[in-house]
């Protein structure tokens, strides 16, 4: 088993990586899951309760002149004092506006920053998003990229408030976006999770997970 560990799992909308990420934590409770779609989202709930328009050129003037603190553990969020919950991280508003907040470079940049300094006050993480093994983890010691069927897609996120043609738009423009697109790590391995059952999907996982972190020869 090994002292310090990282492991990213990317992909699209709805395709089952909170899902991985809280399973392996339930068997491995030594890791921190870093869900960094949260981050986003919870700046941009910020950003629309002070009244700041999500847009490059007024999000680079309220950085420019304010600092952005953030405070975190698992199960909470607060962004400069403002408690975020987890009902307003998937609130329709925020799901419209998540994706634009993210194709500003200021924003990516900040958050780089902050994501990768977790990584000095937990050894062991599992790093959940878009980019988390293409840009902020690159030397991560374990990468997943999860996919799914476009209806298990729709079927997974109809629990939350997101419309169809959103959670294909949200996949697009992430996909298209110039900086840090959501892409497949050369060094990831891809995980088709068109499965009903999770016990199929997780069996899967762990033969990889297993391997790697606890160094043995599956």
């Amino acid at each position: 088993m090994k002292i310090n560990f990282i492991v990213t799992i990317d992909g699209k909308s709805a395709t089952g990586k909170s899902l991985i990420a809280k399973e392996i934590k339930k068997k491995y409770p030594e890791f921190f899951i870093l869900d960094t779609g949260n981050f986003y989202r919870a700046l941009t709930f910020f950003f629309l309760k002070n009244n700041v328009e999500i847009d490059k050129e007024k999000i680079s003037n309220y950085f420019s002149e304010n600092k952005l603190n953030i405070c975190f553990d698992e199960n909470n969020i607060s962004v400069n004092n403002l408690k975020v919950e987890k009902t307003d991280l998937f609130e329709e508003n925020i799901n419209f506006l998540v994706a634009k907040l993210a194709t500003i470079l200021v924003v990516r940049e900040k958050l780089l920053i902050f994501f990768q300094n977790i990584s000095f006050k937990y050894s062991k993480i599992i790093a959940v998003g878009r980019d988390c093994g293409t840009n902020i983890f690159k030397n991560a010691d374990l990468k997943f990229f999860v996919t799914s069927k476009k209806s298990l897609q729709f079927i997974r996120r109809s629990t939350q408030k997101s419309s169809k043609d959103f959670v294909f738009k949200r996949d697009n423009l992430d996909e298209n976006r110039k900086i840090s697109p959501l892409t497949m790590a050369e060094d990831a391995i891809l995980i088709k999770n068109n499965f009903f059952s999770k016990k199929l999907l997780m069996k899967k996982i762990f033969y990889y997970f297993e391997k790697s972190y606890l160094n043995e020869n599956l």
